[in-house]
């Protein structure tokens, strides 16, 4: 997948706060307040690589692990 977990935690993602979102290797791929929306906008921009989905949270939003 290119982007471990860890290496995840420390992404600056504020700029999709509350969105769901798309990554492939490094980069978020698709974005949206939709999870349907964002695997449709995927599934078109991954050119056949892997990817995966996150919830970005709110900053108001705790992390639970």
């Amino acid at each position: 997948m290119g982007l471990h977990f860890k290496d995840f935690l420390k992404k600056d993602f504020s700029r999709h706060e509350g969105e769901w979102i798309a990554i492939s290797g490094a980069r978020v791929i698709a974005h949206g307040k939709s999870i349907s929306k964002v695997i449709a906008k995927a599934r078109k921009n991954s050119k056949g690589k892997e990817y995966a989905y996150a919830k970005v949270p709110k900053k108001s939003q705790a992390l639970i692990l």
